[in-house]
């Protein structure tokens, strides 16, 4: 499927209009400058050599630009450590903290290395495999060992030296920079999509961990027990195929498109007969997505999806300035979708969701006449109204916000 032509801009569902100062920019900022407060509170919590450590690597991080402090901040698995590390401190453990926080030179390495960092030492931990990765830089290091815990990775001028117990291997720093040379020695790099905003891998030790942590919790009755893995492996075609998906998006909404750039930071392909699509607060800016339903080749299904997700993360951060609900937002009500009542707020999301696939899909019919198309747009309005009538009829109390949310909600509606 394609689009061609020009269209009117889109309706602004995204409420831009009420909320001039961009979210995104205010959590990325937050965060990162949180990074600079918290940290130095932590030392006396460490014992002297890793104090000194983290204490190096704070310099570093604080004399990136904020930009790329922003970057670091935003990535998912930095919203996942950063969490751990809140919690640690919370818990008074300090065992976790100081495991956590040999982490943070992983995320600060390869920003310091674009800005002309040439002399440093620090030590990082390894993955089991041996994998040396840098979350925010689809390349890693893939040493030829295994359970090792810690390398030393020493950055003299343009090289690494990376030591392992007693052995030591040279990468080359421009190399380790360059996601397109695929011939390096010991670098191995995962797929780039959108331009090179988003990273279509799900195999990362963190993520693996986050699946055995699914996987344990009690099953849902009457359905598959819970199977979630990463898709492995992740070939071309499944690259290509989410590339086109958000071509599609692009091309048909492109205000989506963009804003899909902005918030997505990784696509992760998973296997699973229970779960299809879904998002999780503690990897904000990962879209996880199996082919339970229909292939990802299935370039309408899987363009749905990713504006289905990314939506979920565009309200999710509108609401924290704004909570758009009045009233109770967890509030149980009848809900439109599944037989057990669900939180108002819930509601809320998903028919901001529906409203905008609804936005998707209108555009789209302006230049194709297929006729799954058109039963896709017929289903997906008849969702949205169901929604609109749980809003309407739930007796909710709308921040002014949230009514010109729920006035648009009817405008798309009513299109």
């Amino acid at each position: 499927m394609s689009i061609t032509g020009t269209h009117p801009t889109l309706p602004p569902i995204a409420v831009a209009d009420a909320y001039p100062d961009e979210p995104l920019n205010r959590y990325r900022t937050r965060v990162a400058r949180g990074v600079s407060r918290v940290i130095p509170r932590l030392m006396d919590r460490l014992d002297h050599a890793q104090a000194t450590t983290v204490g190096n690597l704070l310099e570093i991080y604080d004399g990136l630009t904020e930009s790329q402090r922003g970057d670091i901040a935003q990535h998912p698995l930095f919203c996942t450590w950063w969490i751990k590390v809140k919690a640690a401190v919370g818990s008074g453990d300090n065992a976790q903290l100081s495991t956590l926080l040999k982490h943070f030179g992983r995320f600060v390495l390869v920003p310091a290395l674009r800005g002309g960092l040439s002399d440093a030492t620090v030590a990082l931990p390894l993955s089991e495999k041996g994998e040396l990765r840098f979350p925010g830089h689809a390349r890693h290091i893939s040493l030829p060992v295994r359970d090792a815990a810690e390398s030393i990775v020493r950055v003299e001028g343009d090289t690494l030296d990376i030591t392992v117990d007693d052995r030591t291997w040279r990468v080359s720093a421009a190399r380790l920079l360059d996601p397109q040379d695929v011939d390096a020695d010991l670098l191995v790099s995962r797929p780039l999509i959108a331009d090179g905003n988003v990273e279509v891998d799900a195999s990362d030790p963190w993520f693996l961990r986050f699946f055995e942590s699914q996987n344990a919790r009690s099953a849902i009755p009457g359905y598959p027990p819970r199977d979630l893995s990463a898709y492995q492996p992740v070939g071309m075609d499944v690259v290509d195929a989410i590339e086109r998906a958000i071509s599609l998006l692009d091309s048909a909404c492109p205000e989506f498109g963009a804003e899909f750039r902005s918030y997505i930071k990784i696509v992760a392909p998973v296997q699973s007969k229970l779960i299809s699509t879904f998002t999780d607060t503690g990897f904000f800016g990962t879209i996880f997505m199996s082919e339970r339903f229909a292939p990802f080749s299935d370039t309408l299904y899987t363009t749905e999806h990713l504006l289905h997700e990314a939506s979920h993360h565009r309200l999710m951060l509108l609401m924290e300035d704004d909570p758009m609900i009045e009233s109770t937002p967890d509030k149980l009500v009848a809900s439109p979708w599944r037989d057990d009542a669900r939180p108002m707020h819930q509601i809320l999301h998903g028919t901001f969701v529906f409203a905008r696939i609804l936005q998707m899909l209108t555009a789209m019919m302006r230049y194709d006449s297929a006729p799954s198309l058109a039963q896709r747009y017929a289903e997906v309005r008849k969702e949205l109204w169901q929604a609109l009538r749980t809003l309407d009829s739930a007796e909710t109390s709308f921040t002014p916000g949230g009514r010109r949310l729920v006035e648009q909600f009817h405008t798309v509606a009513q299109d």
